[in-house]
């Protein structure tokens, strides 16, 4: 008889959702399943949590940005309370530094990434000169994509109404003040764009 059978899950341990990169997704196969309250405890589920915390943190090493800090920190979530319902399974200190270790790495690896980013884009953006010149899209500091609206070219850059301008500089946490004409100018500073060409 199975002795997991009258020491059940206490807690409902869902799986994590799909990464958001496809690549990632499709790369790492463990999956650790949902684990339902009531369950018998079974040590194949904290090994899962385990395979899959291991695979997300090194993936995110080798492939920075397919991995976010986020999804990272899910599956160490997801180990730590799948390991405290099983007795004497507690994480070790030293697997605790580890796991802690690796998410500071990954999370500086795609800061570091994010500014090496903004830097290109705004150099490129710099030698912008005539309309139908293509912009590079300056991502945030926390590496997210700007909205859907980034102008493509210099001359939509030039034909952004207020309210777009506005939102672009509140994506870039700017707080700016003053007419349209200033804020533009504000932005395209944030863009690496020359204030001739604006």
């Amino acid at each position: 008889m199975n002795e997991n059978i009258n020491n059940p899950y206490l807690v409902t341990h869902p799986a994590l959702p799909p990464m958001a990169s496809d690549a990632a997704e499709a790369f790492l196969p463990v999956q650790a399943p949902t684990i339902d309250a009531g369950a018998p405890k079974n040590p194949e589920h904290l090994a899962a949590a385990h395979k899959q915390l291991l695979q997300r943190s090194l993936f995110s090493i080798m492939v920075p940005q397919s991995v976010t800090a986020v999804e990272c920190a899910a599956a160490v979530s997801r180990f730590h309370k799948v390991s405290g319902e099983h007795d004497g399974a507690l994480v070790p200190a030293w697997a605790q530094l580890f796991m802690q270790n690796m998410q500071e790495f990954q999370e500086n690896t795609t800061a570091q990434l994010t500014r090496i980013q903004q830097h290109i884009a705004k150099s490129t953006n710099s030698s912008v000169i005539y309309p139908e010149d293509r912009l590079a899209c300056v991502p945030h500091l926390n590496g997210d994509a700007p909205p859907v609206f980034f102008p493509e070219t210099l001359e939509a850059f030039r034909e952004l109404s207020e309210q777009e301008c506005d939102t672009l500089l509140a994506f870039y946490s700017q707080k700016v003040q003053g007419t349209v004409k200033e804020r533009r100018h504000a932005l395209a500073a944030i863009l690496g764009l020359r204030r001739r060409a604006c």
